[in-house]
């Protein structure tokens, strides 16, 4: 194995571990802001295309996901 193979495996396994710790960042801010009641930040975690699926209901977007939070 080549320096530069090295070099694209660790960044490719750098980029999953990085993803990683993006997802659990994201879900700890979801938790934080639900217990925290600050529905609003809830909302700004979705993307605009986005869309959530709650007992039965299914809220599109932000706009959606505002008629649920907030």
């Amino acid at each position: 194995m080549t320096a530069e193979d090295r070099i694209a495996a660790l960044e490719q396994r750098l980029g999953k571990v990085e993803d990683l710790l993006a997802i659990r960042n994201l879900q700890h801010a979801y938790g934080y802001y639900l217990d925290k009641c600050l529905y609003d930040e809830v909302v700004d975690l979705f993307a605009e295309e986005g869309e959530v699926i709650f007992i039965g209901g299914i809220y599109k977007g932000k706009k959606g996901a505002a008629r649920l939070y907030a």
